[in-house]
């Protein structure tokens, strides 16, 4: 009788030994992945942060660097060195060479699994769209590389938000004549339903983790709780879970 050749299950974000999200700005990285970075180190694993830009669009740079890094802080992640890409530019960018920087990146760091923003880019932010689109290329590549036998590329995840759930985010900035947004955008073209999900993590342990790491971000909440960042109530839901969606395996 011969047997089926068996297909490793791809690692999951909280198995993973290093974990790393890469972010277009600071801040991105508090909503989207901290309880689940917060639950990795909880359970031994390295996470990291990597920014590929500084945020300078919106706000002082240094000012979003040193909230990053108490945001970082508050979950228990190592804080890469930025890219130093532009931010509102990230799109402008030649794209074999940003693959390429992207890729050395993941290289020096060697993570098993990889987290990022999904094709809505949360809320349709050009930086986010662009760099959704520049990560799974590098990750792809890794794949197809000879890494050598001391490393596995990693499996690549993005975050999958409720169904509509930024689009009142996207309406409000294209009514205030923001540029870095797309037009024509319907209500379902933000988030996912919950069978398009492949990783749930529930986030009772850190949610008050993940809520010291958005609201270390002051310049960007306006004065408002971190709950209400964005919108008011916005990232209640997000609050208590985040769902993950398996791109690449390794």
């Amino acid at each position: 009788m011969t047997s089926l050749p068996i297909t490793p299950l791809p690692i999951t974000p909280l198995a993973a030994r290093r974990l790393l999200a890469v972010m277009p700005h600071p801040d991105d990285e508090a909503y989207s992945a901290a309880g689940t970075l917060a639950l990795a180190t909880d359970r031994g694993a390295v996470a990291g942060v990597l920014c590929v830009t500084r945020g300078e669009a919106g706000g002082d740079a240094d000012v979003r660097a040193a909230e990053l890094r108490s945001a970082c802080d508050a979950i228990g992640a190592e804080l890469l060195p930025t890219l130093g890409w532009p931010d509102g530019g990230v799109a402008g960018l030649v794209e074999s060479s940003a693959v390429t920087t992207l890729r050395a990146a993941l290289l020096g760091w060697r993570p098993d699994v990889v987290l990022g923003l999904a094709g809505d880019g949360a809320y349709g932010h050009a930086d986010h769209l662009a760099l959704h689109r520049l990560l799974r290329q590098a990750v792809h590549g890794l794949a197809c590389a000879d890494t050598g036998p001391s490393w596995t590329p990693p499996a690549l995840y993005e975050a999958v938000f409720p169904r509509r759930h930024f689009h009142p985010v996207w309406r409000s900035m294209r009514r205030r004549g923001f540029t870095f947004v797309p037009t024509g955008w319907t209500p379902e073209r933000f988030g996912a339903a919950p069978e398009a999900t492949d990783v749930v993590v529930d986030l009772s342990d850190v949610a008050g983790r993940k809520r010291a790491a958005i609201a270390a971000h002051t310049s960007q909440l306006g004065g408002a709780a971190p709950e209400d960042f964005l919108r008011p109530g916005l990232m209640l839901p997000l609050l208590q879970l985040e769902r993950w969606r398996l791109v690449q395996v390794p």
